[in-house]
């Protein structure tokens, strides 16, 4: 953020936080480096009890106005502007300078581009954080340069669901899918075209009831083709357009037609030629992207009979749920704490990895409502907001948490696909690691 106008021991990383709190990453590995956390968040976040005694300081944005909700473009630029100005109030009182900025949720992805270009810190321009973000724009650049992707189509109103249905050759099954967010909010399959308006109005509906930020709400949808094949995310980080670092990891069958996540395994047991296929894809990924700047994990899936392969997504920011956690079990590598370093700008070697601790890692994700498991995993004391844990008597535990919220979720369809925590287990070999998860699960 220019020069510095003072000497200080420690440099400064702000972590952007606008996710709800249910969604917290824990970030014990970030907290123990040598430097100074600043949490920015609205003034309403719930900011995790676990870090209060560890940041330096928290900066509120203030309540965006009405006027601000009424289109995607005027709620960015409101949005940016008061996270600017918040972080200059607290700059300008303090004397001091932010040295790195970074989010470890999906929805602070935008603003921290936005900040670290208007500041000149490090990190990826604005232009291909908004290709990541905008799944049609990602699918057409990603077509122009060659890059595997699917056919897509925005849809923005009922007149597009319409044009659809005049097209004889649209291929189906199709998915239908919020055109920002993640997380597989209000995604749907449809099989045929008598579905299509059907679900159409179930996820706008959905969609408008959900807790996702309005920028997403206000975005529309987009229907896609639907590929056939065995998922993966590929989890890593990139140094200045330098790929360091990628693990293929497998990801269990979704459940359809929701497309609801339900874990994996780390890292991926699919034959080496289907490995390869992926490790090479995200070279050429990045090869494109150039200017990318951070951790990332990539969404993709392989047809084992014809050895094809389709990108899904890309998220420019550290996997959520299990997986920072599998990731460092499975590499010795903290995904956490590398994203700190690339913020900050401070080399990191791999070699100063710890040894890898687990060989392989099974993980389930878990739905429902509180109630379906143990009271020793609700109202976990000192902390509202979830139960978190690595370290267990259970065998080869990589660590569960447990999210206190979905009681209140009325709908019961809604609520039996509430996501409400996870669960990781590791070993030497893929049977044992399934072994122990299984166990673990009967102790929930």
């Amino acid at each position: 953020m220019g020069e510095q106008r003072h000497h200080r021991r420690k440099p400064t990383l702000v972590v952007v936080v606008l996710g709800s709190s249910g969604r917290r990453v824990d970030i014990d590995d970030v907290l123990e480096l040598p430097i100074d956390v600043v949490v920015l968040a609205f003034a309403n976040t719930k900011v995790s009890t676990s870090w209060k005694k560890e940041i330096l300081d928290r900066i509120e944005i203030p309540a965006l106005t009405d006027a601000c909700h009424e289109s995607v473009k005027k709620y960015k630029e409101a949005l940016n502007e008061a996270a600017f100005q918040s972080l200059m109030a607290w700059s300008n009182e303090r004397n001091r300078d932010f040295d790195g900025i970074t989010c470890f949720d999906d929805q602070g992805v935008e603003l921290v581009a936005y900040l670290c270009e208007t500041l000149k810190l490090p990190g990826t321009s604005q232009e291909t954080i908004d290709y990541f973000q905008d799944k049609l724009r990602f699918r057409m650049f990603c077509l122009e340069r060659g890059l595997p992707s699917v056919l897509c189509k925005s849809v923005d109103n009922i007149n597009d669901i319409h044009d659809v249905l005049q097209k004889k050759d649209w291929p189906y099954p199709s998915i239908l899918k919020p055109r920002k967010g993640a997380g597989s909010v209000s995604v749907r399959k449809v099989q045929n075209p008598a579905q299509l308006i059907e679900e159409y109005n179930c996820v706008v509906q959905e969609l408008k009831n959900s807790t996702a930020p309005d920028f997403v709400k206000m975005s529309g949808f987009v229907l896609e083709e639907y590929f056939e094949g065995e998922e993966v995310d590929i989890d890593g980080w990139v140094s200045n357009g330098q790929l360091c670092f990628q693990l293929v990891s497998d990801n269990n069958p979704a459940l359809e037609p929701y497309f609801l996540e339900m874990g994996g395994t780390y890292p991926s047991q699919l034959p080496a030629l289907a490995i390869d296929k992926f490790e090479k894809m995200t070279q050429n990924f990045f090869q494109v992207f150039s200017d990318f700047h951070g951790c990332f994990v990539l969404e993709a899936k392989i047809n084992l009979q014809t050895m094809n392969i389709q990108l899904i997504e890309m998220n420019s920011r550290v996997s959520g749920a299990e997986a920072p956690f599998s990731f460092k079990a499975v590499t010795g590598h903290s995904l956490l704490r590398i994203a700190a370093h690339l913020a900050l700008n401070i080399p990191y070697e791999i070699e100063a990895g710890t040894t890898s601790i687990k060989r392989v890692v099974c993980s389930a994700n878990l739905y429902g409502s509180p109630t379906k498991y143990k009271k020793k995993f609700r109202g976990a004391k000192g902390n509202g907001d979830y139960i978190f844990s690595t370290k267990t008597n259970k065998a080869g535990n990589v660590g569960l948490m447990y999210f206190n919220e979905g009681g209140t979720i009325k709908d019961k369809e809604l609520r039996e696909r509430n996501f409400i925590g996870w669960v990781a287990s590791a070993s030497s070999s893929y049977d044992d690691a399934m072994k122990n998860l299984v166990a673990t699960k009967r102790h929930l």
